[in-house]
């Protein structure tokens, strides 16, 4: 009679990785950004002005 307390269970077959999410071109085009909290769209509009004033300088540098 085999000793079942000291065997130990088999190790569980892992999952399979899940495949990607597909989207086809015409849904994936025409995105809009959403900034729903305040601290996005601060932190969006300085980029954005940030890089306005790169290349302002940029351009009067030469």
């Amino acid at each position: 009679m085999p000793d079942t307390e000291s065997t130990p269970a088999p190790a569980p077959e892992p999952s399979p990785a899940p495949s990607p999410a597909r989207h086809d071109a015409r849904d994936a085009r025409g995105g809009e950004i959403v900034l729903k909290r305040r601290r996005s769209r601060v932190v969006f509009i300085a980029g954005l002005a940030g890089f306005v004033l790169v290349m302002l300088i940029a351009a009067l540098w030469r």
